[in-house]
Protein backbone atom coordinates (compact mmCIF):
# COMPACT_ATOMS: atom_id res chain seq x y z
CA UNK A 1 0.00 0.00 0.00
CA UNK A 2 2.77 2.45 0.87
CA UNK A 3 4.51 1.87 -2.45
CA UNK A 4 1.19 1.74 -4.33
CA UNK A 5 2.02 -1.65 -5.84
CA UNK A 6 -0.50 -4.21 -7.09
CA UNK A 7 -0.54 -7.75 -8.39
CA UNK A 8 2.61 -9.82 -8.71
CA UNK A 9 4.93 -6.86 -8.00
CA UNK A 10 3.28 -6.34 -4.61
CA UNK A 11 3.61 -10.07 -3.90
CA UNK A 12 7.33 -10.00 -4.77
CA UNK A 13 7.88 -7.11 -2.36
CA UNK A 14 5.97 -8.93 0.42
CA UNK A 15 8.00 -12.12 -0.18
CA UNK A 16 11.26 -10.19 -0.16
CA UNK A 17 10.46 -8.45 3.16
CA UNK A 18 9.47 -11.78 4.74
CA UNK A 19 12.75 -13.28 3.55
CA UNK A 20 14.72 -10.37 5.03
CA UNK A 21 13.12 -10.85 8.47
CA UNK A 22 14.09 -14.54 8.48
CA UNK A 23 17.62 -13.67 7.33
CA UNK A 24 18.06 -11.12 10.12
CA UNK A 25 17.10 -13.72 12.74
CA UNK A 26 19.51 -16.24 11.24
CA UNK A 27 22.30 -13.68 11.04
CA UNK A 28 21.73 -12.73 14.68
CA UNK A 29 22.02 -16.35 15.80
CA UNK A 30 25.17 -16.84 13.70
CA UNK A 31 26.60 -13.60 15.12
CA UNK A 32 25.97 -14.64 18.72
CA UNK A 33 27.52 -18.07 18.11
CA UNK A 34 30.53 -16.36 16.51
CA UNK A 35 30.88 -14.03 19.48
CA UNK A 36 30.82 -16.95 21.92
CA UNK A 37 33.36 -18.83 19.78
CA UNK A 38 35.64 -15.79 19.79
CA UNK A 39 35.32 -15.37 23.57
CA UNK A 40 36.35 -18.99 24.12
CA UNK A 41 39.18 -18.50 21.64
CA UNK A 42 40.40 -15.62 23.79
CA UNK A 43 40.31 -17.69 26.98
CA UNK A 44 42.09 -20.55 25.19
CA UNK A 45 44.84 -18.21 24.04
CA UNK A 46 45.15 -16.80 27.54
CA UNK A 47 45.31 -20.35 28.94
CA UNK A 48 48.11 -21.24 26.49
CA UNK A 49 50.12 -18.16 27.49
CA UNK A 50 49.80 -19.00 31.19
CA UNK A 51 50.45 -22.69 30.60
CA UNK A 52 53.71 -21.96 28.79
CA UNK A 53 54.78 -19.36 31.34
CA UNK A 54 54.03 -21.59 34.35
CA UNK A 55 55.51 -24.91 33.29
CA UNK A 56 53.42 -26.22 30.40
CA UNK A 57 52.11 -29.30 32.20
CA UNK A 58 48.37 -28.71 31.77
CA UNK A 59 46.23 -30.22 29.05
CA UNK A 60 43.40 -28.50 27.23
CA UNK A 61 40.01 -30.17 27.15
CA UNK A 62 36.57 -29.90 28.66
CA UNK A 63 37.93 -28.90 32.08
CA UNK A 64 39.94 -26.08 30.50
CA UNK A 65 36.80 -24.88 28.69
CA UNK A 66 34.82 -24.90 31.94
CA UNK A 67 37.60 -22.97 33.70
CA UNK A 68 37.72 -20.56 30.76
CA UNK A 69 33.96 -20.05 31.02
CA UNK A 70 34.28 -19.45 34.77
CA UNK A 71 36.97 -16.84 34.10
CA UNK A 72 34.75 -15.14 31.49
CA UNK A 73 31.90 -15.02 34.03
CA UNK A 74 34.24 -13.56 36.67
CA UNK A 75 35.63 -10.97 34.22
CA UNK A 76 32.14 -10.03 33.04
CA UNK A 77 30.78 -9.79 36.59
CA UNK A 78 33.60 -7.49 37.69
CA UNK A 79 33.09 -5.16 34.74
CA UNK A 80 29.32 -5.26 35.14
CA UNK A 81 29.72 -4.11 38.74
CA UNK A 82 31.94 -1.26 37.56
CA UNK A 83 29.44 -0.31 34.83
CA UNK A 84 26.58 -0.29 37.35
CA UNK A 85 28.61 1.81 39.76
CA UNK A 86 29.49 4.22 36.96
CA UNK A 87 25.83 4.60 35.95
CA UNK A 88 24.75 5.23 39.57
CA UNK A 89 27.38 7.85 40.32
CA UNK A 90 27.42 11.37 39.00
CA UNK A 91 30.12 13.05 36.97
CA UNK A 92 31.81 14.66 39.97
CA UNK A 93 35.54 14.15 40.23
CA UNK A 94 35.17 12.20 43.49
CA UNK A 95 32.66 9.83 41.82
CA UNK A 96 34.99 9.24 38.87
CA UNK A 97 37.87 8.56 41.27
CA UNK A 98 35.71 6.13 43.29
CA UNK A 99 34.77 4.19 40.15
CA UNK A 100 38.41 4.11 39.03
CA UNK A 101 39.51 2.72 42.42
CA UNK A 102 36.70 0.13 42.27
CA UNK A 103 37.74 -0.84 38.75
CA UNK A 104 41.39 -1.23 39.77
CA UNK A 105 40.52 -3.33 42.84
CA UNK A 106 38.16 -5.63 40.94
CA UNK A 107 40.62 -5.83 38.03
CA UNK A 108 43.41 -6.82 40.40
CA UNK A 109 41.17 -9.50 41.94
CA UNK A 110 40.21 -10.88 38.52
CA UNK A 111 43.80 -11.03 37.31
CA UNK A 112 45.21 -12.48 40.53
CA UNK A 113 42.68 -15.33 40.27
CA UNK A 114 43.01 -15.72 36.47
CA UNK A 115 46.21 -17.76 36.39
CA UNK A 116 45.15 -20.24 39.04
CA UNK A 117 41.63 -20.52 37.63
CA UNK A 118 42.68 -21.00 34.01
CA UNK A 119 45.48 -23.44 34.82
CA UNK A 120 43.42 -25.39 37.34
CA UNK A 121 46.06 -25.29 40.04
CA UNK A 122 46.93 -23.08 42.94
CA UNK A 123 49.72 -20.59 42.36
CA UNK A 124 51.26 -18.58 45.21
CA UNK A 125 49.66 -15.13 45.36
CA UNK A 126 53.05 -13.47 45.96
CA UNK A 127 54.20 -14.79 42.59
CA UNK A 128 51.12 -13.72 40.59
CA UNK A 129 50.47 -10.39 42.38
CA UNK A 130 53.02 -8.34 40.35
CA UNK A 131 51.42 -9.49 37.08
CA UNK A 132 47.95 -8.66 38.41
CA UNK A 133 49.20 -5.26 39.60
CA UNK A 134 50.37 -4.47 36.05
CA UNK A 135 47.45 -6.06 34.21
CA UNK A 136 44.68 -4.31 36.19
CA UNK A 137 45.71 -0.76 35.15
CA UNK A 138 46.41 -2.05 31.64
CA UNK A 139 42.86 -3.35 31.46
CA UNK A 140 41.52 0.00 32.68
CA UNK A 141 43.48 1.84 29.97
CA UNK A 142 42.35 -0.66 27.31
CA UNK A 143 38.69 -0.34 28.33
CA UNK A 144 38.92 3.47 28.42
CA UNK A 145 40.38 3.45 24.91
CA UNK A 146 37.71 0.99 23.82
CA UNK A 147 34.97 3.28 25.09
CA UNK A 148 36.32 5.97 22.78
CA UNK A 149 36.94 3.82 19.70
CA UNK A 150 34.35 1.03 19.77
CA UNK A 151 31.15 3.10 19.36
CA UNK A 152 32.37 4.29 15.96
CA UNK A 153 33.50 0.80 14.95
CA UNK A 154 30.15 -0.69 15.95
CA UNK A 155 28.23 2.04 14.11
CA UNK A 156 30.34 1.48 10.99
CA UNK A 157 29.68 -2.28 11.16
CA UNK A 158 25.99 -1.96 12.07
CA UNK A 159 25.06 0.31 9.17
CA UNK A 160 25.80 -2.10 6.28
CA UNK A 161 25.54 -5.46 8.09
CA UNK A 162 23.02 -5.06 10.91
CA UNK A 163 23.23 -7.31 14.00
CA UNK A 164 25.87 -9.59 12.52
CA UNK A 165 28.04 -6.53 11.92
CA UNK A 166 27.80 -5.68 15.61
CA UNK A 167 28.79 -9.27 16.49
CA UNK A 168 31.76 -9.07 14.08
CA UNK A 169 32.89 -5.74 15.60
CA UNK A 170 32.66 -7.20 19.13
CA UNK A 171 34.56 -10.28 17.96
CA UNK A 172 37.38 -8.09 16.64
CA UNK A 173 37.35 -6.20 19.93
CA UNK A 174 37.76 -9.45 21.88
Amino acid sequence: DVLNLHGMTAQYVRDASTSVSASIRSATVVGIIGLIWTAFGFTSALWRVYDRAWGGHSHAGPRAWVRGFAWLVLFTAAHTIVALARSEMGHATSSVASVLVLQLILGFAVWIVARSLLLGRKLPWRVVAPGAALTAPGTVVFLAGSSLVMPGVIDDSDAPLGPIGVAIALGFWL
